[in-house]
């Protein structure tokens, strides 16, 4: 087993268009960690998950990818409790 970490962000913009929502993110995402990630509503959430498996590109910095990680992703609802 590799010490390397699944996936990585070093120094990472992330972001849809030319004004990226978060600067310098540095992550990593080891075997057998479990996240999370909460904020508010447009406050980069989902751009900073596809950043992170290589579904948007990084604006900035780079992303490092050294194993395929399982992935689970849970839509937001208009009510929690529906």
């Amino acid at each position: 087993m590799s010490d390397k970490p699944l996936l990585a962000l070093r120094g990472a913009a992330v972001g849809y268009g030319a004004q990226p929502l978060l600067y310098g993110v540095d992550l990593e995402v080891n075997r057998g960690d479990f996240w999370g990630i909460l904020g508010f509503n447009g406050s980069g959430k989902t751009a900073l998950l596809k950043t992170l498996l290589g579904l948007l590109p990084v604006r900035g910095g780079r992303r490092a990818k050294h194993d395929r990680p399982r992935f689970g992703y849970v839509p937001r609802k208009e009510r929690p409790d529906t």
